[in-house]
């Protein structure tokens, strides 16, 4: 019995893309927006601080990210660049020392020139900040963890999660949209997506 031919392969059509939606990116451009990573753990004094480094941390910054560390440990390489300066992860360095760490992970960015890498520590600081916060929902994880796993290392003082937990429970009770108190020591004003009651943090 002969076997019947395959029927001639179709011709491959480029599909649009939706309205609205770009198309897919050439191979090379996805190269580069997801490039190869490679992780090493090295000494911690092998790397510096950024100089010229775009943000600040104070005191308190240092110290609750230190809570952080103790609790949650170091889940992300800090990115370095050539020089062995770090463009992401200054503070963490920093507590990392103040902690009495030998070693830290790393992540290499030595693909980027001087200056895209400066471009990329001033970028990756800014984009933090584009996104804002669901501050109903931030109360509610607030009085569960205050009630299952305690407050340490998430960076809110006693104060500000008592005013956060205080305003759910009096929203709660009457039944009405969450408003946050103005506190003693807020300095951010910020609106609640939900309610649009302005407040400071």
């Amino acid at each position: 019995m002969k076997t019947p031919p395959f029927p001639p392969a179709k011709k491959a059509h480029r599909k649009t893309p939706a309205p609205g939606l770009k198309a897919a990116a050439p191979t090379e451009d996805l190269r580069r927006i997801v490039p190869p990573m490679s992780i090493s753990l090295v000494d911690i004094d092998s790397i510096r601080p950024m100089s010229r480094n775009p943000r600040s941390h104070d005191e308190r910054a240092v110290q609750e990210l230190m809570k952080a560390l103790r609790r949650f440990g170091k889940r992300t390489p800090l990115k370095v660049g050539r020089g062995r300066e770090i463009a992401k992860g200054n503070r963490t360095w920093r507590a990392l020392k103040e902690l009495g760490a030998r070693k830290v992970w790393i992540s290499s960015c030595e693909d980027l020139s001087a200056t895209e890498l400066r471009a990329y520590a001033l970028s990756d600081n800014r984009q933090f900040e584009l996104s804002g916060w669901d501050f109903p929902q931030v109360a509610i994880d607030l009085r569960f963890l205050a009630a299952e796993g305690g407050l340490e290392g998430l960076g809110y003082t006693e104060d500000e999660a008592k005013a956060l937990t205080g305003a759910l429970e009096r929203s709660l009770a009457k039944e009405q949209p969450i408003e946050i108190d103005e506190g003693e020591g807020y300095k951010q004003l910020v609106t609640c997506p939900k309610c649009k009651h302005e407040f400071k943090i």
